[in-house]
């Protein structure tokens, strides 16, 4: 499915007004080593906290770990390897230039964009900000704004609570059917995955 097809048999004809994009892997990549942020976030919480966590857990599932244990205080020394590991990978991303024009293309017809994302908030704008496409977006929500990884809906529930149209009018746009789809399953909204061919499935 290409960008047209999308405007013509998605967004016009089912008439959607917002779109929820995620952020790493559809809009841009950056280049991050999540294997050695996990390592260096569970180094410092054995360390300085004497907790350790052996299951093979994703840096996001880490963060809501320790916030629903200790809290936002011992949640921000976790928050600053993520910062420390997203701001080297800013230096070293990729934008996705189909996607770019998908942007381009909505904001002409009037659609609202949104931003819904594991990664921070500060990195998803800094990104948009360097390739100039930060006009573009009305609402970003981070990690930082919503500590529940996705599959959570948490992240969502804000941006619709910001925007609270029918949820027949939104459509998000993810690279992951067992996290960015889940979330739109739960969420009752139509559902876009750009895989790894950089193709648009419906």
């Amino acid at each position: 499915m290409n960008n047209k097809e999308i405007i013509e048999n998605i967004i016009i004809k089912k008439d959607k007004k917002l779109v929820i994009f995620d952020f790493d892997g559809v809009i841009g990549k950056l280049n991050i080593d999540w294997i050695k942020s996990r390592k260096t976030a569970k180094e410092l919480l054995k360390k300085n906290y004497n907790f350790m966590i052996e299951e093979d857990l994703r840096l996001d599932q880490i963060e809501y770990l320790v916030n629903e244990k200790f809290g936002e205080d011992i949640l921000k020394d976790i928050l600053k390897i993520r910062e420390q590991f997203e701001e080297q990978g800013i230096h070293n991303s990729d934008i996705n230039k189909d996607v770019v024009q998908l942007i381009t293309d909505l904001n002409k017809i009037g659609t609202t964009l949104t931003v819904c994302s594991n990664n921070l908030s500060i990195t998803i704008e800094t990104f948009l900000r360097l390739f100039k496409l930060e006009k573009f977006f009305k609402c970003i929500v981070g990690v930082d704004n919503a500590i529940a990884p996705k599959p959570s809906i948490k992240g969502c529930e804000q941006i619709l609570h910001k925007y609270p149209i029918d949820k027949k009018q939104i459509l998000f746009i993810g690279d992951q059917r067992d996290i960015d789809e889940e979330v739109a399953k739960k969420m009752n909204i139509d559902y876009i995955n750009r895989d790894r061919f950089n193709d648009f499935n419906y």
